[in-house]
């Protein structure tokens, strides 16, 4: 079996799973309270469990966190100045733009770690875990920043700014940074976790991925896809193709290697993360065309993950 065979032969569990939860949210079982309870459940305790596990307890000597980080940023920050040169012509108006932004910028960080779990070894899942403690606040606040800037509730420079501080306090409290802070402060007081702790947390961990994958699924919606085409489109491409090209050069610029060359790899063709849509429902932008982008690259990634990974790695 070809390399791009069997990538694609690996991620069908993990889409299979997605697709389970789409199937269930449209015949209404178990319900519809159970989805947003399930995503509380899967953003509060089990991911930060998972989390928390994995970093406490990883080998972090082959990890190369700086310049992963650096590489990651670095392309982030250049995607973020394409987008914006583009926007007069990939979005109508503002609102539009910032569902581009977020559809183009943002990552499912479940999608991203079960498919670690399926593709590679223990060490590229923790550098993924370290991907997601640099990422998850810088591109909170970079969402939120162009939401206050294009979105429909765009105000004065002070509520933007008071915008800003409050997303800013929210990521302080984040659940997902709070416990990769608490494994890295494992790792450097070299503490080992209790047998009991360390047992109850790997029960709750493997309840996160596929509950986690359940949720995308749900969250899925083909409304409004037809018409916004080509600004789903552009999320698309961006997200999936133009992001993991640019990792791949920044992470040559810096020199990553290993499972952090991985793991940045991997988080680059991630689809888009369905938490995007709540916060542009919340901050004023256009919320079909996330919910739109949202699923399209979602259903795009089954074909062009496999594809970017055998190619960029």
């Amino acid at each position: 079996m070809s390399g791009l065979a069997a990538v694609a032969v690996a991620l069908v569990p993990v889409f299979a799973v997605i697709v389970a939860g789409a199937g269930m949210r449209r015949l209404r079982f178990p319900g519809e309270s159970f989805w947003p309870a399930a995503e509380r459940l899967v953003y509060y305790v089990l991911f930060p469990a998972l989390l928390f596990r994995t970093i406490s307890t990883a080998n972090l000597t082959d990890v190369q966190v700086g310049p992963m980080a650096a590489a990651l940023l670095s392309a982030l920050a250049i995607l973020i100045v394409i987008l914006l040169l583009a926007r007069p012509v990939v979005a109508r108006n503002g609102p539009a733009f910032t569902s581009v932004f977020q559809a183009a910028t943002r990552f499912n960080t479940y999608v991203g770690l079960a498919a670690a779990a399926a593709l590679f070894d223990a060490e590229v899942v923790t550098a993924f875990a370290l991907c997601i403690a640099v990422m998850v606040p810088t591109l909170n606040l970079a969402c939120v920043a162009i939401l206050s800037l294009y979105g429909a509730r765009a105000g004065s420079a002070g509520s933007r700014l008071g915008l800003l501080r409050r997303t800013a306090w929210d990521v302080v409290r984040n659940p997902l940074i709070l416990a990769c802070l608490a494994g890295g402060a494992m790792q450097v007081a070299q503490l080992p976790l209790p047998r009991l702790v360390d047992e109850v947390l790997f029960i709750l961990a493997r309840a996160a991925l596929p509950l986690g994958l359940l949720a995308v699924g749900a969250a899925l919606t083909a409304n409004g896809l037809l018409e916004r085409l080509r600004p789903v489109a552009v999320a698309c491409a961006g997200k999936l193709v133009l992001f993991p090209l640019l990792i791949a050069g920044t992470a040559i610029l810096f020199g990553v290697s290993g499972p952090s060359l991985t793991a940045a790899i991997l988080w680059g063709v991630l689809p888009t993360s369905p938490a995007a849509y709540v916060l542009a429902r919340q901050l004023g932008g256009d919320a079909e065309a996330m919910a739109a982008a949202v699923t399209a690259t979602t259903v795009a990634a089954f074909a062009t993950m496999p594809v970017m990974l055998d190619l960029l790695l």
